[in-house]
């Protein structure tokens, strides 16, 4: 009877072992997998591209909208509002 109790013991230790170094190496090998990495790094890329032509047209375009915003609403006369009776 003792016998059966240190196999079985020794066998789920064994078991035990055996599930732990199996988590370890797909741990390992989850973090060193590099297949998605270059699909990260161009949408990156391609969001900082798209932020500086943002920036850039936004700076030229600004002095040109204050313009036409300007020449829109000098030009136009002043109302009195409606009169709700």
């Amino acid at each position: 009877m003792f016998e059966a109790i240190q196999n079985a013991s020794i066998a789920l230790y064994c078991k035990g072992v055996e599930a732990v170094n199996t988590c370890k190496a797909r741990v390992k090998a989850f973090f060193s997998d590099e297949r998605g990495l270059s699909g990260i790094v161009v949408a990156v890329l391609l969001i900082l591209i798209a932020v500086l032509l943002i920036a850039v047209f936004w700076k030229a375009l600004s002095g040109w909208l204050q313009g036409i915003w300007k020449s829109i609403t000098d030009t136009g006369t002043p109302s009195d509002p409606p009169q709700w009776t």
